[in-house]
């Protein structure tokens, strides 16, 4: 069971990765599944890939931290250290996603 909560944490981190390069890029367009989906971001595409673009260093940050936790889990055998990793892991990348987004908005905002 450890292997598999593991690998959900470091894939997600792995997607997050993903999702938010892309859409830092302009090579993911708005849409109402994938990105930072808020009524500022689905406004306009220049809300979109500002937004994305403030907040990747610190959605990577986070999903680096659900990538080594996801990892560090899927390698141990005691249940309390998989859910410290794992679950630390993926409530340290969703915070850092989420302050991202915080600093992706006021960027955004202060230049509007």
């Amino acid at each position: 069971m450890h292997i598999v909560f593991g690998a959900v944490v470091a894939v997600a981190g792995l997607a997050l990765v993903l999702v938010v390069r892309r859409a830092a890029q302009g090579k993911l367009a708005r849409n109402g599944l994938a990105g930072i989906r808020t009524p500022t971001t689905l406004a306009s595409d220049e809300a979109w890939l500002v937004v994305h673009r403030e907040a990747m260093p610190w959605t990577f940050a986070g999903a680096l931290a659900m990538i080594l936790g996801g990892l560090v889990a899927m390698t141990a055998d005691d249940k309390t250290i998989v859910a410290v990793t794992a679950g630390g892991g993926a409530l340290v990348g969703v915070t850092l996603t989420l302050v991202g987004a915080a600093v992706g908005h006021v960027a955004f905002r202060s230049d509007h």
